[in-house]
């Protein structure tokens, strides 16, 4: 059986370093001896190998509902997390701003305007 993934409680190896483990339950390094990280390893657990904090900050920004509990207070993890952040804001905002103009030209064509919903897969067609 597969471990469930859960962005909450997940543990990480970060540049080869197996002395410690990021702990998203407690946001914060523990040591490999932590009574929560042994006991999770026990239960199925294997904590992911992450090549860098930033990478790690990033993998934490993308998390399902990471809105600021998952935000790490470590410098460089996060840079990742506001990096990553910040990204998926101006992605947001142009796929509203590339959703509104092809409406507009569609509407100066004569043509029915696009949903939501078809006007992601015709991004997804373009790629």
């Amino acid at each position: 059986m597969i471990f469930p993934f859960n962005s909450r409680d997940w543990y990480w190896f970060v540049g080869g370093d197996t002395t410690q483990a990021y702990s998203t339950k407690t946001v914060g390094f523990v040591p490999a001896n932590d009574p929560g990280l042994v006991a999770w390893q026990n239960a199925g657990g294997t904590p992911t190998q992450i090549d860098t904090r930033v990478g790690l900050g990033a993998v934490l920004a993308d998390a399902e509902g990471s809105a600021d509990e998952l935000r790490p207070t470590d410098s460089n993890m996060l840079d990742g997390y506001q990096s990553r952040q910040s990204q998926s804001i101006v992605d947001h905002a142009v796929t509203k701003l590339l959703f509104n103009h092809e409406n507009r030209i569609r509407a100066l064509e004569g043509k029915a305007a696009l949903t939501p919903a078809q006007f992601r897969i015709a991004l997804k067609q373009l790629m």
